[in-house]
Order: structure tokens, then C-alpha cells, then sequence
């Protein structure tokens, strides 16, 4: 069993102090993973990979006893044609970074959308995005297999754009994209948000999701949004994906865990906002004895 941390772009901004700072907070409250997003560090430019700046990456990285995993930009977008080649580029890039850190899994945001009453110049049919979506991973799967690395496909959240609210839908297209180093990286925040507010099951939707889940991220939240403001976060009012640290949320991970533990042995990653660094010990704690617990 191994715990994790997200590093959040925000925390570190390309600076190598920073990333040394958070590095030594992570190693104090004891984890054993750490995800790192190389744009916040700076190391790709144009959908390139920087070299030479991952050089001087990677002596501060090898101070440390970390295993690493891997998250692709935000942005990067396959399921928008007019964006594949550069999205690929980047995915391609962090590939070449997980490469470098031996990091085994890439996270990926499956892409988005732009809903039919905004910029319809640039609307694609759902049909049509889900295709470029799978054609676009198949290529970058094939690449990233040359290197023994696999991709997580993670569920959205309740942005009007998002891909991928639910689960079958996310199911469907790992199944067509049908390569053994693609599979679903299940963010059980954002499917508690997604289930309270269309009404499925959430501990259905997470029994499927066990199919095919390569990795894990746990924080916690309300269940509610704001429809008005979906992006927005609001901790007074617990309106929405608020990564909070496990333990100060609604999120019934107990029970949750109770269904992942026996099938999932991958790396749990903890997505907590830098805001609440002072409760990673608490979140690591309570994790530790929800999954050692019977």
C-alpha cells in the first residue's frame, strides 16, 4: 500500500526552490509518492519536452526517496480535432518526462467540450470528439507502451465542458480505445460531486469503475456545486470540487474503500489543495486507517 500526494501547479510555479520546499514537506509528513505535473515545472514548451531543464529536475528529484506517478497538463485536449497535434505533442512530452523520473502511470483529463450555446465555432459534435478522443489515445498509448507506461483516463466533474460526469460513458471509451496500458483513473471527489447531482449510484458506479482502474484520487467535498458557477469553489457555502483533505467532507470513503481495497493495488493518490498543507498529516492519517482497517 502506498500514499500520495499531488504537487498542485500552483504550489511550486516553475520555481526549484519551491519544488525542493514541497519535496521536504512531503518527505516530513512521511508519503510515499508524489505526483508531479511537468508544466508547473516549466519543462514543456510548444509540446516539447525541455531537456535541459528537466536535467537540473531530475538532481533535485533524485535527493529524494520517492516513487513518482505523473499528471499531463489541464489543458491538453485530445478530444478537439483542431488541437490533437499539439495535445499529442504534449502528451508525448509527458511521457518523455515519466521516462526520465521512472514514473509508471500518466494521468490524463479525458478533454473537453465546448457546449453548443458558447463559441459554436468551435463546437464538435460529442460523437465526433469521443472519436478523435479514442483515435488520439490508441497513438498515444502505442508511444507510451514503447517505454513500459500506462495511461489513466480520469472521470470529470461538473464543469459544463467536461467529458466523462459519469463512469459508463468513461468505460465505453476505454474499452474502444481496447490497449492493455489504458485504463481509468478514478477520482472519487469528483464522482461523489457527479453522483449527487444526476442521481446514480455512487457505490455502483465505483464497483464498475474496478474494471479497469489503474490509479486512485482521493479528496473531499460536500457533493454540491453551484449549476450557476460550476467551476466555482466555495468552502462557506461547500459548493464545489474543494480538494479537501479526507476526513473534512461528506465523501463516504469508508465504504468506498471497502469496495477498492480488494481489487485495487496501485498507489493512492491524495488530491489536496496546497491551502490545506497544514491538515496532510491528518489526511495521511486518516487514509492509513480507513485502508488498514477491516
Amino acid at each position: 500500500m502506498k500514499i500520495g500526494i499531488n504537487m498542485h501547479s500552483h504550489a511550486v510555479g516553475g520555481s526549484k526552490l519551491a519544488l525542493r520546499e514541497q519535496l521536504d514537506l512531503f518527505t516530513n509528513v512521511g508519503f510515499d509518492c508524489v505526483e508531479l505535473m511537468p508544466d508547473s515545472l516549466n519543462l514543456i514548451r510548444n509540446g516539447i519536452l525541455d531537456k535541459r531543464g528537466c536535467s537540473s529536475v531530475l538532481d533535485i528529484l533524485s535527493s529524494y526517496d520517492f516513487l513518482y506517478t505523473t499528471h499531463a497538463p489541464l489543458k491538453a485536449n485530445l478530444a478537439n480535432a483542431s488541437l490533437v497535434r499539439i495535445s499529442e505533442g504534449i502528451i508525448k512530452a509527458c511521457i518523455g518526462f515519466s521516462v526520465l523520473i521512472n514514473a509508471r502511470i500518466l494521468v490524463l483529463h479525458a478533454g473537453f467540450v465546448v457546449p453548443s450555446d458558447k463559441f459554436s465555432i468551435f463546437t464538435r459534435p460529442l460523437a465526433g470528439a469521443l472519436m478523435a478522443l479514442i483515435d488520439s489515445m490508441r497513438r498515444c498509448a502505442e508511444y507510451a507502451s514503447n517505454s513500459g507506461i500506462s495511461i489513466g483516463i480520469e472521470n470529470g466533474e461538473l464543469g459544463a465542458t467536461h467529458l466523462f460526469k459519469g463512469i459508463d460513458s468513461l468505460l465505453d471509451v476505454v474499452e474502444a480505445i481496447d490497449m492493455d496500458n489504458v485504463g481509468v483513473a478514478l477520482d472519487i471527489g469528483h464522482l461523489y460531486l457527479t453522483a449527487n447531482y444526476y442521481g446514480f449510484d455512487l457505490l455502483e458506479a465505483t464497483e464498475k469503475a474496478l474494471t479497469h482502474m489503474i490509479h486512485a484520487h482521493l479528496s473531499d467535498n460536500f457533493g454540491k456545486f453551484d449549476p450557476l458557477s460550476p467551476y466555482e469553489k466555495d468552502l462557506p457555502y461547500g459548493y464545489g470540487d474543494l480538494h479537501l483533505p479526507i476526513g473534512l467532507g461528506n465523501v463516504p470513503y469508508k465504504d468506498i474503500l471497502e469496495l477498492i481495497k480488494p481489487v485495487y493495488k496501485g498507489v493512492y493518490i491524495l488530491d489536496i489543495d496546497p491551502e490545506y498543507k497544514d491538515f496532510y498529516p491528518l489526511a495521511l492519517k486518516n487514509l492509513k486507517e480507513l485502508l488498514e482497517g477491516s
